[in-house]
This record gives C-alpha cells, structure tokens and sequence, in this order.
C-alpha cells in the first residue's frame, strides 16, 4: 500500500483564513486545490487523509456580501446555508479531477457527546476509508444551536482524530508556526519547533494570563493549586528546557498571520487562533495524535515530511523546520469502548489535584474530595473533565465527573463523609469513578 503500510490516517485541517481571501471575500480555490492535490498524493503513498474544511460560513458571508462573520445563530446558520454547499462542489469538482471520490460528513457536538452516536460516526468514517473515499469534515453549522456546538474547527478536527485514530493531525494555518510572543510586536520572538504534550496545558495557561513569553515546561501553578495570573519570567534568549520541551530556535523573517499566539480569531470570517489550536492539541496528543501547526502555502510538503517520518523515525516536520510539532503521550494506554468515548469528548472544565491524588488516579482508583486543590470552567454532573495535577500543570486523565463544577468547587480539599452536610444532600461518594477515568 505505497509507502506507508500501515495505512495511517492523516487529518488535515484547514482554516477559513487559507480558504477566504480577507480582503476580496472571495474564495482561493487555488488553497482548495493545494489541498485536494496534498490529500491525493497522500493517498498515492498508503496514507489514508480527512479533510477538516471550514470556510463554510466565511464563503456564504462572501456570496452574501457580508463583510464580517455574523454574531447571531440565525445569521451564522443562513450564512452556512448558502457556503456549504457551494464549498462542497468546489471540493468535489477539484477531487474529481485528480480521480478520488470525496463524501461530505457534517457534525455537531451531540455526535461526540453521545455514546451511540459516536460509535455510528466512527464506523461511517472508517467504511469511507475502507472503500478509498476521502472525508471532508464541517460542523453543522447550519443546525447546530449553541449548545450543541463543538465551537471552531481545530477543536473539531481533533475530535476527530480521537475517534478514528489518527497517527496525524495537522492544522494548517496562515502563520508559520507557535511563536514564544508576538513576532509582530516582539522582534526577537522565537518559533518554539517542538512541544511534549505535557508541556501543552501549561502553554495554554502562560497565553490566558498573558504572559510576555511562552516557556514550555513552566511551572503555573502556585502552592494553593490556583493558576498563577502573573506574568512568568522569561528570557528571550534562552526559551525552556531542551531536555524536556524540546527545542526553541530564532524564527525567519516574515510577517506574522492573524493567529496570534495571545488568542484571537484568525480572521474576520474565522473563529480559530492560536489558543483553540493549543486547546486541539492538547485533546489530540492525549489520544495518542501528533499534532503539527504549520502554514498552508507549505501544504506541498507534507507528504515528504510524512514518508521521512515513517523512514528514520524522526519528526519529519520538525527536523525538516516546518511548523510546531506536538508530540503525542509516550506510549498511550489503548483504549477501547466507553473509555474511548470518555477520551473523545471535550472536557467542559478542570479539576486540579494534589501529588496524593495523582498517585492514586494512577494506581487506577477513583477521584475523592480530599485530593483536589482547585476548579476552572462551568460543567454540569456527567460531563467530562480533565484532572490536573496542581503542582505540575501536567494533565494526568480525563474523566466523566459525578458533580457540577459549583459543587466540586464546594467539595475540595474535605472528606468524603462531609459531602452531604457541605451540599445538602447525599451524592456520589467520589467525585470521578476509576471506570470512568481514562489515565493519559
């Protein structure tokens, strides 16, 4: 099967910024093009690739002659509507032309959320695969309400790659790769080339609080378990530790895109950023995915990149100074059935928890009071949540909560025999069941 035997999955996700000129409002199908002609030679080589498309909306503001995204659901809804059919035919004709067929697959966040579902999604992908057909992948804006949506196509994409098992997801963009601060207002900034995935939670902690320099491997969290709200120390010359965050460099010149590392919508029909492509990361890698960031206008050497991999082992992307590449958990725990499931959703908030804690979700037990230090994020009882760790910032599990977060809020740090007189009512005994905790 070409050059890659295993017939590893490959997720591409491109950005309605790559898709939709900003300043004509009208869409590149040259960029649509590059990433037909990408997936089609992966598919040459053995890879099987899933397109993650937006522009659906951003193309009908455009046929509508919007200037900006639509605030409200109805207008986002109709503006999905007139684009994502349009979209479509544009993948389709293009497809068609380099002899693939392509199957459009719409999704909201109720596919991800229930079990049944997910398991269906799941196997329509994978029958789409197994007949030689290549996915393109969107919200379904067009029906999904707020509360149903996964919220942006980064997020998606990763979701994504969970539920099929994605050796790779990559999330092409109009910048270059994840800077250490804002190469358009700091001249020194430095392109940070590769990430361990324990590492990607306390980045995303360091940009919310607005830190003048992102340092993988940073401590972030202060002795009471609350995030630091601080600007953390850092040197421009010297960005984190080689021998656990991998390696910064100085980044080439160039103008930096619209996806600012200090968060922000890609453009004015997108609603990415470099925030919510660490929020996908941070999900991928925990499943098991290596998550790359690079730009699209770079997309004809993805290929390349991927054989290089398979061939020496090596991070193909990173050795070849493309993009950010996010490194998957070292040697993930397979699992299968609901604990997959569980891995696949996106948690709604964090608990963090003491060293204690760890070692006994670890030792495959279940999550009491006693052992959490703090709470961020709102989520109701059986929502998903991550655990972690308080002193580290390292993300340890994922899990389905027996509380709503105002409720553990009110728990941590007492026993367990305090639950019913603190909250007035008797309640679980743990605040996460071991079965439903997934250790990363």
């Amino acid at each position: 099967m070409g050059d890659s035997p295993s017939g590893d999955i490959i997720v591409l996700k491109v950005g309605t910024s790559s898709l939709v000129d900003t300043k004509t409002r009208k869409v590149q199908v040259s960029s649509i093009a590059r990433v037909a002609e990408t997936a089609a030679a992966l598919v040459s080589r053995g890879f099987r690739p899933i397109v993650v498309s937006s522009g659906a909306v951003g193309l009908g503001c455009s046929r509508l002659g919007l200037r900006e995204r639509p605030t409200h659901i109805a207008g986002k809804q109709a503006a999905a509507a007139v684009g994502q059919g349009k979209l479509m035919s544009l993948y389709d004709d293009i497809f068609s032309v380099l002899g693939h067929v392509v199957a459009q697959v719409l999704l909201t966040y109720d596919n991800f959320g229930d079990r049944m579902q997910h398991s269906n999604a799941r196997c329509a992908f994978l029958e789409l695969l197994n007949l030689g057909v290549i996915p393109i992948v969107n919200e379904n804006d067009t029906v999904a309400v707020q509360e149903l949506r996964v919220g942006d196509n980064d997020t998606l994409s990763a979701l994504v790659a969970g539920m099929v098992g994605a050796k790779w997801l990559l999330l092409l963009t109009d910048v270059e790769a994840l800077y250490d601060a804002d190469p358009r207002t700091t001249p020194d900034a430095h392109i940070i080339r590769t990430v361990q995935a324990r590492d990607i939670y306390g980045l995303r902690r360091q940009m919310q609080a607005g830190c003048p320099r992102l340092i993988p491997g940073a401590p972030i969290a202060d002795s009471l378990g609350n995030v630091e709200q601080r600007p953390l120390p850092g040197s421009p010359k010297k960005i984190g530790n080689a021998a656990t965050a991998g390696s910064c460099e100085a980044a080439p010149g160039g103008t930096f895109g619209p996806s600012s590392p200090v968060g922000g919508a890609g453009s004015a029909f997108g609603t990415g950023g470099m925030s919510t492509k660490l929020k996908a990361a941070q999900l991928a890698t925990a499943a098991g995915t290596a998550v790359v960031v690079m730009d699209t206008s770079m997309i004809h050497l993805v290929s390349d990149a991927l054989i290089q991999n398979e061939k020496d082992g090596r991070e193909g992307f990173s050795s070849r100074a493309l993009g950010t590449t996010f490194l998957p958990v070292p040697d993930p725990v397979p699992v299968l059935g609901r604990k997959r499931w569980v891995l696949s959703i996106p948690p709604s908030g964090t608990i963090l928890v003491d060293a204690g804690a760890v070692r006994a979700i670890e030792a495959h037990k279940s999550l009491f009071p006693a052992g959490i230090k703090g709470v961020e994020g709102v989520w109701d009882a059986q929502d998903a949540v991550a655990l972690v760790c308080a002193d580290t910032g390292k993300e340890v599990a994922r899990a389905l909560c027996n509380y709503n977060s105002s409720d553990v809020a009110k728990l941590k740090g007492l026993q367990s025999a305090e639950r019913s007189e603190t909250l007035g009512y008797e309640g679980a005994e743990a605040v996460a069941d071991r079965g439903n905790i997934v250790i990363l």
